[in-house]
């Protein structure tokens, strides 16, 4: 009786790989993919290979448009964000993109306060199906231990209305919000930090995490390390122990920098991030201030 169940689950096993609900067997091309949740879809777009560049970061990193850079830069982008995601999932990310794409030319590695972390803080608070990021053997052992009619119905949900490239604004997220007193209030509500969160001397782990991420990349990769624009209230007061920790880091970041690590900071006293008109919230950016960072990121490229 076991030997016959265990025969039948395998067989539905095999079926939902034939179905293939996330695109990580190959068998569907991106065009057939379901419209899937941001940390799903993610796999299928890192895979494809009609790409040679991507951008992993979180939503700081949503609003860089992929055709724009493509134009700029000569390559061709495909935008592997993931709001809520850390260092852990933008990583992971990025290795799959290695792994389908030996030959990619560029990576940009978009970066805001979650990068300056060490320890459980590293960690990723919004949970990610790790097994699909990982090696073709985590991809079999995971189908085989979440194999689920939920998993099989996936694969035919409705298709074709998300862009190939992974560009999706955020801008709906605050149209009903989106006037000037009510960004102002938004805005209003953070304080310009003064402490650090650790004590010194400040050391991260996300330089290390990048650092050995860097070490197995296709050899004709560029590196852009892109730190995300910050509006005013949170950039750390000048002279505290805040700002000391935030150079830090940085510090640490630029150490990696290399012929083919370099590195575009926009995350500063720029007179940009003193306009409110620029940000939807302290860290979330409009589309003026993304095209002039786009520019930025391709001279870096060049």
């Amino acid at each position: 009786m076991f030997a016959v169940a265990a025969l039948a689950y395998s067989c539905f096993v095999a079926f939902i790989y034939i179905r293939d609900p996330y695109g990580r067997s190959g068998l569907r091309s991106r065009a057939e993919m379901a419209n899937l949740p941001e940390r799903l879809i993610a796999v299928s777009r890192a895979m494809d290979s009609q790409f040679d560049a991507a951008i992993i970061g979180n939503s700081t990193s949503i609003m860089l448009q992929p055709e724009s850079l493509d134009q700029l830069s000569g390559r061709r982008f495909v935008s592997l964000s993931n709001s809520g995601g850390g260092p852990v999932l933008a990583l992971a990310t990025a290795r799959l993109f290695f792994r389908y794409h030996p030959n990619a030319r560029a990576l940009i590695v978009a970066m805001d306060y979650g990068w300056c972390t060490k320890g459980k803080d590293v960690g990723e608070q919004h949970p990610y199906p790790a097994w699909l990021y990982g090696s073709t053997f985590d991809y079999l052992l995971g189908l085989f231990r979440h194999a689920s009619i939920d998993m099989l119905n996936t694969s035919y949900q409705e298709q074709g209305h998300l862009r190939i490239d992974g560009f999706h604004p955020y801008n709906d997220a605050f149209r009903d919000i989106d006037d000037m007193a009510t960004t102002m209030e938004r805005l209003s509500r953070t304080t310009r930090p003064t402490a650090s969160r650790y004590p010194a001397p400040y050391t991260f782990d996300p330089p290390a995490m990048l650092r050995d991420l860097i070490s197995t990349a296709p050899s004709g990769m560029t590196f852009v390390l892109f730190w995300t624009p910050r509006y005013l209230t949170m950039q750390p007061v000048e002279g505290t122990s805040a700002d000391m920790e935030d150079a830090a880091c940085k510090r640490q970041f630029a150490e990696i920098a290399s012929p083919r690590v370099r590195i575009v900071d926009w995350s500063g006293p720029r007179p940009e991030n003193r306009d409110p008109t620029n940000f939807f919230d302290t860290n979330h950016y409009r589309d003026n201030l993304a095209r002039l960072v786009e520019r930025d990121i391709a001279d870096a490229l060049r």
